[in-house]
């Protein structure tokens, strides 16, 4: 599908850089589906970050892991590929390294998973949470809603909020 380019792409790219500079810490980003927003996030900024600093660590999660990993798929694919490789040599990784956890010889690394998923043992400069709720679990009425969004934030200050090595430099994004 060929790139069609929309303020809401600079906007997403402007945010993400004042990210990478930690002049914004914490963010959300809200952006109806089919903006770009998984590739803009979850694949392409770790793969920027890299080109800047290739020992930042990413924790990646999604309500499903499937898409965690389909985005970690990009982001491999973009750090694996001949050009990347002969540009940034230092935040480059080989395509036979596992989705869920992936280094660079730099120490930098992507670890994926879920919304309920494992992450400890894992400390992250960069956490982002790329849809954290299903859409269909927001339809079983106000009550079903309530505890889905109870779970996700008790998994959210719980195990994703412990995963940090240098508090003050965590950027915590949400998708």
């Amino acid at each position: 599908m060929p790139f069609v380019d929309s303020w809401h792409v600079g906007a997403v790219c402007e945010f993400l850089e004042a990210c990478q500079t930690r002049q914004i810490r914490r963010g959300v980003i809200n952006i109806p589906p089919g903006m770009s927003k998984s590739t803009l996030v979850s694949a392409l900024y770790p793969a920027w970050c890299w080109t800047l600093d290739p020992g930042e660590r990413f924790m990646c999660a999604s309500y499903d892991v499937s898409l965690s990993y389909r985005d970690a798929r990009r982001h491999r694919e973009i750090v694996s590929s001949e050009w990347y490789r002969r540009v940034w040599p230092a935040g480059t990784v080989s395509k036979d390294q596992q989705l869920q956890e992936f280094s660079n010889s730099a120490g930098g690394f992507r670890f994926s998973t879920s919304i309920g998923g494992k992450a400890t043992g894992r400390h992250a400069t960069q956490r982002i949470v790329d849809d954290p709720i299903k859409p269909l679990d927001t339809m079983g009425g106000a009550d079903t809603t309530r505890k889905r969004l109870k779970a996700c934030e008790d998994w959210f200050r719980g195990t994703w909020t412990s995963r940090t090595q240098i508090a003050a430099r965590i950027v915590d994004i949400c998708i």
